[in-house]
C-alpha cells in the first residue's frame, strides 16, 4: 500500500479558455499535444473538453511541483471515456516513480480536476 504524497487541483471557466482558443491556434498548440487537439476537436464542444484537461494538468503540475513543460503531461481518453495519464520527461521525473491519479468535472460554466501523488 502507498501513501499520498502531495496533491493538486484546479479550476477554470470555460469561457476563459473559449475566448483562448478563439485567438488562433498558438495557445492550443503550447498546451496540448496532437493527441489531445485530435481528441478536442472531435467534441461538439471542444472548449469544455480543453478546459477540463487544462485544468487536470495544472492539477499536475501542482502536485508535481512547476515547473513542468505542458506537452510532458499527457492526458487522452480510455474506452470507457474515463482520463488516462501519460507522464514525460521532468514530470515524469518528478514523479519519482510514483503513481499520479486523476479526477475532471464540468458543469455549465467551470471544468475542475484533482491530482494526487502515490508513492509506494
Amino acid at each position: 500500500m502507498g501513501s499520498i504524497q502531495s496533491v493538486g487541483n484546479d479550476i477554470i471557466e470555460i469561457a476563459r479558455v473559449k475566448e483562448f482558443l478563439e485567438r488562433g491556434a498558438r495557445y492550443r498548440d503550447r498546451l496540448f499535444t496532437r493527441e489531445e487537439v485530435r481528441l478536442a476537436e472531435d467534441r461538439n464542444d471542444p472548449s469544455s473538453f480543453y478546459a477540463g484537461r487544462f485544468a487536470a494538468k495544472e492539477a499536475v503540475a501542482k502536485c508535481l511541483g512547476p515547473p513542468i513543460p505542458w506537452h510532458d503531461i499527457e492526458i487522452l481518453t480510455n474506452a470507457d471515456g474515463k482520463p488516462v495519464l501519460s507522464l514525460r520527461g521532468r514530470a515524469r521525473e518528478a514523479a519519482d516513480g510514483g503513481v499520479v491519479a486523476i479526477s475532471i468535472s464540468h458543469c455549465r460554466g467551470y471544468a475542475t480536476a484533482v491530482a494526487v501523488l502515490e508513492k509506494r
